[in-house]
């Protein structure tokens, strides 16, 4: 599977809106149905490069000024070659461009239209304002809970290993005892139908949704994470995190506080098992090395090296223990700058050194106190 990103701003993605049922309105156009598809008027190839001009805006950043291709799927051409997911280039507000076997007939004829494909996950269990999204399979296959039904801005989620229908199942994350009825997650900061801005970031089976729950400046930005394949530990199959806020009122600063003792739980942050796959789950800390987060208590926030630096751009990991056992592996796809929010909210960061060479990252702002990049 791709790596999936979607914008609030792209067409056909949902509104995000502090009423009930939102939440889980845009969940299944990211995880599983795609986004509302968008019809293409003019659909051509020259030379191997095809160029689509839809009949409205994209809502999607020129790549000139991005940094970024959008990974689109063209569907309804009757000639095949045409059908396909690909990474395409913004060349206007409602034209794209991308590669195609340069002998595929000209112009397409038939219905051809694009869309932003969902990323495979399902949700096999709903109820009102109720659903259990599965991981895909060959992964944990474990379920999200989102329960988006019983305060209009605030959604609580909770993970379990086994689901029988949208209200039971087992192998909570967390448990009761940990945090009574799973962690929040506020769509929106008051209960209006006033729309949110919002980014998805999906790696298949984990995926991260950004919201700004006062506007769309992201000068509140509120994520949270779900998913597997965090862990370094071999055959480690009870990996998978939910990474959310401990109360309907949390601190924003919450979702991106670092540690600097792994004993030391992050708020709202739980793993389904021990690294030994036993228990029940376990809570987590975080931090940018393997023991200290350098003197930063926040991501990228005030103390860190300068930027620019002689060597350019610094991250870290960010690293995940187990507050009983130590360190257990990373988040995935997610790099801490270790200066004081060096890039502006939605800057592409493509490092052309070091591990991370050839990747590309969007910088977040989370609250006004801290940043991270991830991976799209």
């Amino acid at each position: 599977m791709p790596t999936r990103v979607i914008f609030s701003t792209d067409y056909g993605a949902p509104a995000l809106t502090g009423e009930v049922g939102k939440l889980i309105a845009v969940l299944d156009a990211c995880l599983k149905d795609g986004t509302t598809a968008l019809s293409i008027t003019s659909l051509t190839q020259t030379g191997g490069l095809a160029t689509a001009v839809c009949s409205a805006a994209l809502g999607m950043a020129l790549t000139s000024t991005s940094g970024m291709t959008r990974k689109l799927t063209i569907s309804g051409a009757t000639q095949a070659g045409y059908n396909i997911e690909a990474d395409c280039t913004i060349t206007a507000t409602d034209t794209f461009t991308f590669a195609v076997d340069s002998g595929t007939v000209s112009p397409a004829t038939g219905s051809p239209m694009m869309n932003i494909a969902g990323s495979g996950w399902t949700k096999p269990y709903t109820g009102t304002n109720k659903a259990a999204y599965k991981m895909p399979t060959g992964s944990n296959e474990h379920y999200l809970r989102v329960d988006d039904n019983t305060v209009a801005n605030i959604a609580r989620l909770r993970g379990y290993e086994t689901m029988s229908d949208v209200d039971t199942g087992t192998g909570l994350l967390p448990t009761d005892a940990q945090l009574s009825g799973g962690d929040y997650f506020m769509k929106s900061s008051a209960a209006s139908a006033t729309a949110r801005a919002w980014i998805f970031v999906c790696y298949g089976d984990f995926f991260y949704f950004i919201s700004d729950k006062s506007g769309d400046s992201f000068v509140s930005a509120y994520p949270f994470a779900f998913g597997g394949g965090c862990s370094l530990v071999s055959g480690d199959v009870y990996d998978t995190i939910l990474k959310a806020y401990a109360s309907n009122s949390a601190s924003l600063t919450n979702w991106a506080t670092l540690v600097t003792a792994y004993t030391t739980a992050t708020p709202g942050m739980y793993m389904a098992r021990a690294y030994t796959q036993t228990g029940t789950s376990v809570e987590l800390s975080q931090g940018v090395s393997a023991h200290t987060n350098g003197g930063a208590n926040s991501m990228a926030a005030s103390a860190g090296q300068p930027y620019p630096a002689p060597l350019g751009m610094i991250t870290s990991p960010l690293y995940i223990h187990e507050t009983a056992n130590g360190l257990r592996g990373v988040m995935r796809g997610l790099a801490v700058p270790m200066h004081n929010k060096p890039l502006n909210h939605g800057d592409v960061w493509k490092p052309t050194t070091g591990d991370l060479a050839g990747k590309t990252f969007i910088a977040i702002k989370c609250y006004n106190v801290s940043e991270f990049f991830i991976e799209i």
